[in-house]
Order: structure tokens, then sequence, then C-alpha cells
């Protein structure tokens, strides 16, 4: 089981590219958009330490690494795109988490030269004394090694540094080696991912659409394969007018009314799937009158990794896993989650009895075998706009109680406000129980936002956490189409602050019910504050799997495809 954190690795190799390859440094060129990797580097004193980094969106980069007190977060954020005859703006901020000394925020610009991409601003150090801060890097061709390049730079947090590196075409890869005046020779190595290139499921095949007049989408399937398979199914010849709805474990989501002509031109290739979509109407569909399948279950394999200092060796804990949900009747789903995990270095509680947060997960976390959750969930549109969604049972795999969502969307609007709230015990580690007098009131005030290109979503939230300390969350993720997730979160409370990075990838479906995923996080495990329930069912996935704008952003390319 230790070794597949490696096999997952080996998995995305095909898909690299390395068209922009990570610096430590600041700089105005940042990586390429959707891309994710993660590097090791190994200085003069022979410590090695390791990163990870995204970049889901244009606007932001986020870096995770070893510092020498622990995990360490830098930030990246462009402000303006670099145009033609404009260059690019970029604020950096890096070294949060460490010691204070290593904190540098600068203010870049970028621009080229040909093929030399210049950057060059103000920094802004820890005493709040100004520099220069520069950053020069020529990429060109030699005969054998093809794409090298030569860097050098100054005001960044290691001093003026000189470096040079090589990108294996086609395959992610990269190497660097170079001088840095604080910290001497330094050699990194890492490669990097494209998320474009993993817009389907790894094996290209997710679950079969179940073809039904209410038809379930999933996160890792295509909306409009689903309403095509659910329009085909009405026979020949097609009324005047068909209408589908889509919805997501009963919660409704978007009907489509299509033309029979469109219909019936399309089976035979005579009219584009943008003009079916132009001529059809779409509302907010109704509660399911029925359901095409009454259970699913998904299988996964799960790494969790906390960086230590560096030299230090990291918790981690990998783990296989099923989730399964029973539809018994329409907005009612009982869901059953068990895992088989082994874990390592994760910490001992440093108190006894243990606080209300996650101080004491290592209890949790090494055990071999264990059922994560046991719940049952009630989901309904109270109005077109209007979600409700209780729960109660085992909802964490820590802990266990009841609690209630409420959630306002327009149905065609991309952002929506809501609330949640939870009063939740701590179970013991090896008993299907609860805890008495650890009982804790936890809810938060929410605000999200749908992106555009109908996969990225990002969600504010205000509130009280499950150790009683107040703070907020911001949560940025992006899906490329059916397939790669990546994730951001931080959170700072009055207690703590903490950041993390998730990619979540699917692997393969079988049949109408079963869908594979693999995920890898990166963020601390055992800590008392700044720790929220992990929830598996939420209104923002439910309404999002299967609403307005991922439906009509998919509908061109799905409802074009034949499976």
């Amino acid at each position: 089981m230790r070794c597949l954190p490696y096999l997952c690795l080996l998995l995305l190799a095909p898909i690299c590219r390395a068209d922009t390859p990570p610096t430590d440094q600041p700089t105005a060129f940042l990586t390429t958009i959707g891309s994710g990797w993660t590097a090791m580097e190994m200085p003069a004193d022979g410590v090695p330490a390791t990163s990870f980094g995204v970049r889901p969106v244009r606007a932001l980069l986020t870096t995770l690494r070893q510092g020498e007190d622990g995990l360490v977060a830098d930030f990246a954020l462009e402000m303006l795109a670099q145009q033609r005859h404009m260059p690019s703006l970029v604020l950096d901020s890096r070294g949060h988490g460490d010691s204070i000394t290593g904190r540098l925020d600068s203010l870049l610009l970028g621009g080229q030269i040909g093929k030399v991409e210049l950057s060059a601003g103000i920094g802004q150090d820890w005493r709040g004394h100004l520099r220069p801060v520069l950053n020069v890097r020529a990429p060109f061709r030699l005969p054998l090694l093809r794409d090298v390049w030569i860097s050098g730079g100054m005001g960044g947090p290691d001093g003026p540094l000189l470096e040079a590196g090589w990108a294996v075409r086609g395959s992610g890869s990269f190497a660097t080696l170079g001088w840095r005046r604080d910290r001497g020779l330094i050699g990194r190595a890492g490669i990097q991912f494209d998320g474009k290139a993993l817009a389907e499921p790894w094996f290209r095949r997710s679950r079969r659409p179940d073809g039904g007049r209410f038809t379930d989408i999933g996160l890792d399937q295509s909306p409009g394969m689903a309403l095509r398979a659910a329009l085909l199914e009405t026979g020949s010849p097609p009324p005047a007018r068909i209408t589908v709805s889509s919805h997501r474990l009963g919660l409704p989501g978007v009907a489509a009314s299509v033309a029979g002509s469109d219909l019936d031109a399309l089976s035979r290739h005579r009219i584009s799937p943008a003009e079916i979509r132009r001529n059809s109407q779409f509302q907010r569909a109704p509660t399911p009158e029925s359901l095409s399948h009454r259970w699913e279950m998904q299988a996964d394999v799960f790494n969790e990794f906390e960086p230590g200092p560096r030299g230090s060796p990291w918790s981690s804990r990998t783990s296989v896993g099923g989730r399964l949900h029973l539809l018994p009747f329409v907005g009612v789903i009982l869901t059953a989650e068990g895992r088989i995990a082994m874990a390592s270095n994760i910490g001992w509680p440093r108190r006894e009895p243990p606080s209300a947060g996650r101080d004491d997960a290592a209890l949790y976390l090494y055990r071999r075998y264990s059922l994560d959750r046991v719940q049952v969930t009630f989901v309904r549109a109270l109005s077109p706009s209007v979600d409700l969604l209780v729960e109660t049972g085992h909802l964490d795999p820590m802990y266990g109680g009841g609690g209630v969502e409420l959630r306002y969307q327009p149905w065609r609007a991309r952002w929506s406000v809501g609330t949640v709230l939870h009063q939740v015990w701590k179970r013991p580690p090896r008993v299907q129980t609860l805890y008495r007098g650890t009982g804790q009131l936890t809810g938060f005030l929410t605000g999200e936002w749908e992106g555009q290109d109908g996969g990225t979503r990002s969600n504010l939230s205000l509130g009280r956490y499950l150790a009683g300390d107040w703070g907020a969350t911001y949560a940025l993720s992006r899906q490329f189409g059916t397939g790669v997730t990546w994730a951001i979160d931080a959170t700072v409370t009055t207690g703590s602050s903490r950041i993390g990075l998730t990619l979540t990838l699917p692997l393969i479906g079988f049949g109408q019910h079963v869908d594979t995923v693999a995920r890898v996080r990166v963020r601390p495990m055992a800590r008392e504050n700044a720790e929220r329930l992990d929830r598996t069912l939420t209104l923002s996935d439910l309404r999002f799997a299967a609403g307005y704008g991922r439906v009509v952003r998919d509908w061109d390319h799905g409802m074009g495809r034949v499976r």
C-alpha cells in the first residue's frame, strides 16, 4: 500500500507537460494555466525538501513546500495578463507559515524581449525594508538537450542567484542546478501535470447514463451525453416536444424541452447540438417522479500527506475505500463508507482528554479498518431557488450528529448564498457510538460563485469551527471537463490557520452504478483549530453536478459525442 502514491504519479506521467516549468523565485511568468506539479530540491547541506503547486485558474498560483519550521505557503496573484504591448502585473507573496524572516512580498512587471523573459519590480521583506527584485530567464536549444534555459536574479528570499535548467520535451520532467548566495548550490527535479489533458476519466470511460426521463448526472459524467441518452430513449417518431430533466441523487437540476423535429434531425446528423440548444427551453427541473437507478458506489484510492519541517519524516496515510449511496425514495439517501488504511508519522495528542478539534486524529487515522460514515440524508427543492438538506448519523470519520443546510440560488444564476448548522459529538475511535459531553455546535454562512467555464467554483464560509474557534475559509476548485479537479482551501481562525491542496482524478466507470477515483491531498492532518466537518454530501456539490451552468456549458460537446 505504501507504493500507491508512486503508482499515481506513474499514471499521470504520460500526460505531463512543461511549457513553463515552475520556479522557487519571485517571477511575473507563472506556470501554464491548469497545471500542477511536484518537485524535490537538494541543497548543499544534503537535507532534501519537497514542494507541491497548482495553478487552477489564471489569477492564482499556490505552492506548498517544506520549510525549516514546517509547511510553508507561497502565492502569486496575476493582476494583469501580458498582452502585445502591455506587461503582466503579478503580486508575489511567499514564506507564509515559516519563520517571519522568510517573508517576502513583491510586485512585479513582466515582459519579453524576443524569447527572453524579464521580471522586474519591488519587494518588501519581513523588516519592512524595500528592495529591487529582478529575474531574467533566457531559453534556448541544444542539439541533444533541446529545451534548456539559464536564469539569474536578485532580490529574492535567498539573495542573488544563477541557475541552469533543462525540461524534457513532452514528458513534463524538469531539472535545475543553481547557486544562491544564502544557501549555496541547490539541485531541483520535478514533474509537471497539465489539467487540460485530463478532461476525461483516466481510462476514458465514466459511468453509463441511466437514460431515464429524470436522469442522474454525477461529476464524472458528461451532462450533454446523459441528456442525449435520455432524449434518444423516447422512441420513434418523437413527439412534438420532449422534456428531460437532470438531478443528482434526487435533488432537481435543470429541465430541457427539445423539439421533436430537432431530435429527429440529430439522429440523422442534420443539425448541430448548438442549434438544438438555441431552440430548446430550459427551466429548473421538478422533483423527480421516479428514479432510474436506486444505488451507486464509488471506490477510491486516497493519499493524504502533511510535509513536516525540512529533513523530517512526513505524516502520511494511504487508504482504499468504498462509498455506497442507496436511494429507497426520492429525496432520501442512505450512505455508508468503509476504508482500509495504512498511516505513519502522525503526531499523537498532546493532552488528555483531547479537545473538540482534531488534535487526536492519529487515534482515528491509524485504524487499519474503519467504518467512516453511516448516515441518512434528506434533500428537497423547496422552490426553484431554495434547496434544503437535512442529515443525521456518523457524518465524518471522527464525528456524529445531525444538521441542516439551506441554500438560495436562482436557477440560472452563478452565485449562491446559504447557511449550514450542525450539532455534533466526537466518536470513539473503535466503537460506533458518541462520546458524552463532547457536544459542539458548528455552523457557517456561505457564499459561492461559479465560473463561466462550467468547472470553476469559489466559496467563502464564515462561522464557528469544531473546536469552538471562529474564522473564515476560502475554497477554490476547478474541474476540467469530467476529469481532474484541482482544489485549494485556506482557513484563518481565532486559534490557527491552515492551507491545503487536493487532486481528484476519476479513473473509470462500470455500468450505471460504479465509478472509481484517485485522490491526493496535502494539508495538516492533526490540528485542534481551523477544522470543520468533512461532509460527503453538500447542496453545493449536488446542485452543481446537474445544474444549469454545467449542463449548458457541456451541451454542445457532450450532445455531439457518440458513445
